[in-house]
């Protein structure tokens, strides 16, 4: 499977779903979700991974925020590393997050949205482009 095969949106989407599914009933509260990777979710969670590389490689989000990109990588890469442990078992795979590991999932998804925006940017001429000046 190449990057190109997942758009940086599905990723996102996928991400926001988890968010969406999973939101703590309040900010103190200590929180454990159960989420179900099947082999689809796997790949989204490592498309995400590879394309917060590519923005770290850019030099984007090196701004600290709660938590960098650096961080974020790791943590989604600690995710595959145990979905890859329990895969050889079953091919649905049950990770538990608690509320900080749901932050960082809201993090990653918050720099993928920031690059599905700038690669939209990107492939759009500016609006003051005239043309080819003679």
């Amino acid at each position: 499977m190449k990057l190109s095969d997942i758009p940086p949106e599905m990723a996102r989407d996928y991400l926001r779903g988890i968010i969406d599914r999973n939101k703590p009933p309040s900010e103190h509260v200590a929180w454990r979700v159960h989420i179900n990777l099947d082999i689809d979710g796997r790949r989204k969670l490592w498309a995400a991974d590879k394309y917060l590389e590519v923005l770290q490689t850019m030099g984007v989000g090196i701004e600290k925020r709660r938590v960098g990109l650096s961080e974020i990588r790791e943590f989604l890469a600690g995710l595959l590393i145990d979905a890859a442990a329990q895969a050889d078992v079953a091919e649905d795979v049950a990770v538990e997050l608690s509320v900080a590991g749901l932050h960082m999932i809201k993090e990653a998804e918050l720099h993928l949205d920031r690059f599905g925006i700038m690669r939209t940017v990107e492939s759009r001429p500016s609006k003051n482009y005239g043309g080819k000046k003679r």
